[in-house]
């Protein structure tokens, strides 16, 4: 239980990454500043805070003058494991392998000039890795894929 005076901080990390709090402590007294630091995981980014804080500053110091929740927020995105499913061309069109996070829907999409994406696919990953065809994907002389973390 808090003592008057006193101030409690809660943060949350929502997406793929971590928060550094200094000074790790369980209270706060009151006017006391604390230092958040977002660490996205590795290929992801730091959107932004939420909650009882805004603004993209890294790291983001927080004045305790009351109890506080802090959310912040990182990507979550799909990886593309671009391995050969054999030496010759698929002749049923272009495979590829996806990799993410288990249950999280994925949006494929394609370009042929990295602005303007058409969407082919949504596939929810299941087993860690999931296999697309592009059946079109071989009658182009160059296109480019995404996978996009679908709401």
């Amino acid at each position: 239980m808090l003592q008057p005076g006193q101030h409690s901080l809660a943060v949350v990390a929502k997406g793929d990454g971590f928060v550094r709090v200094s000074p790790q402590i369980n209270y706060f007294a009151d006017g006391q500043t604390v230092s958040v630091n977002p660490i996205p995981d590795l290929g992801q980014d730091f959107l932004g805070w939420s909650g009882d804080a805004s603004g993209t500053q890294n790291p983001l110091s927080i004045l305790m003058d009351r109890s506080k929740v802090i959310t912040a927020n990182f990507t979550t995105r799909a990886g593309f494991d671009l391995r050969a499913c054999s030496t010759a061309p698929a002749e049923d069109g272009f495979r590829l392998l996806m990799s993410g996070k288990l249950g999280i829907p994925y949006a494929i999409e394609a370009s042929a000039n990295l602005t303007t994406w058409i969407p082919l696919i949504t596939l929810t990953n299941l087993t860690g890795v999931m296999q697309f065809t592009d059946r079109e994907g071989s009658n182009f002389s160059h296109r480019f894929y995404r996978g996009v973390v679908t709401p």
